[in-house]
């Protein structure tokens, strides 16, 4: 039963993220969906993005266990919340703030999104996994971008705006504590490594 929670409560957070995040960009005149305009985000990236936080949820903890490693920070509710908050703030700065060009706006939000990182895990498994989650979902969202589901305006990086893989690895770091958060709930596994 606890697999089912554990699955449900990610699944949302990959949705929920992709339902704010698409919102926000496509009012923002920055994400046009073309044929799937709606109110929200068309069912496909929901579901996508709801698979993927579950993907990303559970393989953060089993590579922990798998190499024997443990974030370098205490994964708590409260770290958590901070880190969300540091998440969210990212998605607003990309829609909010206007920088000379979009170069400026990808360094900025990298270096963000590293300090994401930073707040809520410090571990190589960590760093890893989220670049991986960031390769793969860059390509993903380029290949739907290609393929002609969406367009983003000003796009300077074959299909998407170079900012985009800051916010997947952000993204990535904060549903894999997420994760880590419910694996330690529900199985009691994840502990933290103070000293490495």
């Amino acid at each position: 039963m606890h697999l089912l929670v554990q699955c449900s409560i990610l699944f949302c957070a990959g949705a929920l993220t992709s339902v704010m995040m698409t919102t926000l960009h496509t009012e923002h005149d920055i994400l046009e969906f073309g044929q799937y305009e709606t109110a929200v985000s068309p069912w496909w990236v929901i579901v996508s993005c709801g698979i993927s936080g579950v993907f990303i949820g559970f393989a953060y903890p089993m590579f922990d266990k798998a190499f024997s490693s443990k974030p370098n920070v205490e994964i708590t509710v409260s770290t958590f919340v901070r880190q969300l908050i540091v998440f969210v703030g990212l998605i607003l700065a990309s829609v909010k703030f206007s920088f000379e060009n979009n170069m400026e706006m990808s360094c900025t939000l990298a270096f963000i999104s590293i300090l994401v990182w930073w707040i809520g895990d410090r571990s190589q498994i960590g760093l890893i996994l989220s670049l991986l989650h960031t390769l793969g979902g860059t390509f993903a969202v380029q290949a739907f971008a290609l393929m002609g589901l969406y367009r983003y305006t000003d796009a300077d990086f074959a299909g998407v705006r170079s900012w985009l893989p800051a916010l997947l690895f952000a993204g990535s770091v904060t549903c894999g504590n997420l994760g880590r958060i419910l694996q330690e709930v529900y199985v009691g596994e994840t502990k933290v490594n103070k000293y490495s």
